[in-house]
């Protein structure tokens, strides 16, 4: 399972706005004492696709343009 855990406000050098969407996939774990969400890597993508690279905690690429991002 894939969850929308975050989602960050951002600016390119443009004056553009963006905001990025933070999801985590969980699995499934079960075991004696029932069942527990187990979660597992994170990625980053704009909500029209586009996947966004981590530079640091407050700077991201969108992929396919090389734009920079800043989060507000």
């Amino acid at each position: 399972m894939e969850k929308l855990i975050e989602t960050i406000l951002c600016r390119d050098d443009s004056g553009n706005e963006y905001k990025v969407e933070v999801r985590q996939k969980f699995t499934l774990s079960r075991h004696m004492q029932g069942e527990d969400w187990i979660p597992g890597l994170k990625r980053a993508s704009l909500p029209t696709g586009e996947n966004v690279n981590y530079i640091d905690e407050f700077t991201f690429k969108i992929v396919p343009t090389g734009i920079i991002l800043h989060r507000l």
